[in-house]
């Protein structure tokens, strides 16, 4: 996991945030259990970047030249920051919380949770759109947690939609005979000119990303554009 929401953008801000890491970790290294081996690379990184940040920090006193050697140095040294403060630091039993809060790290949890079977149904609605087709806009219950930006519950990977034409009475889900499923949302469904006018109804349902679904909706009966 790469430390963007950490490491400052400000070069004044990094080479602060950079002093402090590094401080801590070489002061701790043997409580934290890090080897030299490990820690070198990181200091050897850091020397360069202090020598050019040294030069550079005044833009009105540096060359384009000793600005790009700048650039060059703090983009290896972060590269060097990025995977050492995930496995020496966050993933590190020997570095508690105070630890991590005194060098203005956040707690991250790495750990991989998967997709639960989506415990809610969609709300749909079905909009005609240009030719015989339905604009199909699918959602989170109102007051549901966990919507993302698409509209679907977290750990939902697509809608799956299922439907039968003029058929009466209107059967449930399991008896319908047509399903389409798409992982953008909205998106749309286009029918046959000869079943424009015709009675329809559509059941949804979310599919989490392992593939596994969850409830029809109650259905929408309406018309064929």
């Amino acid at each position: 996991m790469k430390e963007h929401d950490l490491i400052p953008r400000q070069n004044a801000a990094f080479d602060t945030f950079q002093s402090k890491i590094i401080k801590e970790i070489t002061t701790h290294a043997t409580d934290w259990n890090i080897s030299g081996t490990n820690i070198n690379p990181v200091t050897k990184a850091q020397g360069v970047w202090v020598t050019t940040w040294a030069i550079a920090k005044n833009r009105k006193d540096c060359t384009t030249a000793q600005r790009k050697a700048r650039n060059v140095a703090r983009t290896k040294l972060e590269a060097q920051l990025r995977p050492f403060i995930k496995r020496y630091l966050h993933l590190n039993p020997l570095v508690t919380s105070s630890d991590k809060s005194r060098m203005g790290l956040k707690e991250h949890d790495y750990s991989r949770h998967p997709a639960k079977i989506p415990e809610t149904v969609p709300t749909v609605e079905y909009k005609a759109a240009t030719g015989h087709q339905f604009k199909v806009h699918c959602h989170q219950e109102a007051g549901a947690d966990g919507v993302t930006k698409r509209g679907m519950p977290e750990g939902v990977g697509r809608i799956e939609i299922t439907y039968a034409i003029d058929i009466t009475p209107a059967p449930a889900a399991k008896g319908c005979n047509k399903v389409v499923s798409s992982k953008r949302n909205p998106f749309t469904i286009g029918f046959d000119a000869a079943d424009a006018g015709k009675p329809i109804i559509l059941y949804a349902r979310w599919v989490n990303t392992r593939n596994e679904p969850g409830k029809w909706n109650e259905g929408t009966e309406t018309i064929v554009p």
